[in-house]
């Protein structure tokens, strides 16, 4: 897929979503992810590609073979294979500058001063539609989007 013909969600869906809600959900998931790796497998980075293509690596062994171990090795197993396959085919969607806040912020933890002045090379402000639509697509994915409460209704 040619990265260049993604783009970011247009500023009307981005407002219909609470963002520092969606942005605490995926930063839980991506600790549980990083958890589970620590816990059962060998702790593997994904790949990142000078086309900055994502692939999620999993060297999970079985050595122990007691059946309550080796299932909740296989739940994990599953659920780091499961929440891989759906990042990568989100962070399919994302545009360069998305990937790289993904990538710098969410996967590497730098900050987004670094990410600004280093990588992307775009003022702080120029970064939050950036932001907020990698934040959002995540949420959406894995259906961990809020809705803003908005009073008055219909």
């Amino acid at each position: 897929m040619d990265i260049n013909n993604n783009s970011l969600l247009s500023k009307k869906i981005i407002d219909k979503y609470d963002y520092g809600k969606c942005k605490e959900n995926i930063q839980d998931i991506l600790r549980e992810l990083e958890e589970a790796r620590y816990k059962y497998g060998n702790m593997i980075f994904p790949t990142i590609t000078a086309n900055l293509e994502i692939k999620f690596n999993s060297n999970i062994t079985f050595g122990d073979k007691t059946s309550k171990y080796v299932e909740t090795k296989l739940d994990t197993l599953d659920y780091i294979n499961n929440t891989n396959n759906k990042l990568s085919e989100v962070v399919s969607t994302f545009t360069r500058e998305e990937k790289q806040y993904f990538i710098q912020y969410l996967l590497y933890k730098k900050s987004e001063e670094y990410i600004c002045d280093e990588i992307i090379f775009i003022s702080k402000n120029s970064l939050i539609p950036i932001k907020e639509s990698c934040i959002i697509k995540l949420a959406l994915a894995f259906d961990k989007a809020i809705l803003k409460n908005i009073e008055g209704g219909m």
